[in-house]
């Protein structure tokens, strides 16, 4: 499994070099989200990263769940992995957001959570996220990456995931 955490100018000496983190492509992956769907993919496509992607939690969700943000099938976030993200069970996932406000990096750990409850252990989280990036003096872009879309092959760790009902029957045991 790979480290959870990765630092800033580490990453990027990563990327300047030969972009591989254990011999494993990188793709790097944008997570911010917050309330307005709309403010979340132009904030995106002002700043970001270089190369990274947008992954949107609304999006990529169950959408005929009464909830929102409800986890998606296996095959959705499969899809939404590969068509949309490039990303390929080859590749080495740096997951960052914009951090800040009342949940920093909450964006990010949900799209973390996600790729493992799917069985991707190669994925990584940014830490301090974009503000820490930029601290640095890191290079941001507004270039939207174009990727080709590949193949993800998915497969839910139900230990990772507690349900609804999974709740309720722990409570009425008591």
């Amino acid at each position: 499994m790979a480290n959870a955490l990765i630092k800033s100018r580490w990453l990027f000496n990563r990327l300047q070099s030969h972009n591989h983190i254990a011999n494993r492509p990188i793709r790097m992956i944008d997570a911010t989200w917050g309330i307005n769907e709309a403010a979340n993919k132009l904030i995106y496509q002002i700043e970001h990263i270089p190369n990274a992607v947008h992954f949107d939690i609304d999006d990529c969700a169950d959408k005929n769940s009464q909830f929102d943000r409800t986890i998606p099938s296996v095959d959705d976030f499969a899809y939404y992995a590969g068509k949309h993200c490039g990303v390929s069970n080859d590749h080495h996932c740096v997951i960052y957001d914009r951090g800040g406000g009342g949940f920093p990096l909450m964006a990010s750990f949900r799209v973390w959570w996600l790729f493992r409850l799917f069985s991707h252990d190669h994925v990584s989280i940014l830490d301090g996220g974009l503000s820490s990036w930029k601290s640095e003096g890191l290079p941001v872009t507004d270039a939207i990456p174009k990727f080709e879309q590949t193949e993800f092959v998915a497969a839910l760790r139900k230990h990772l995931l507690v349900t609804f009902d999974d709740v309720m029957d722990s409570m009425n045991r008591g």
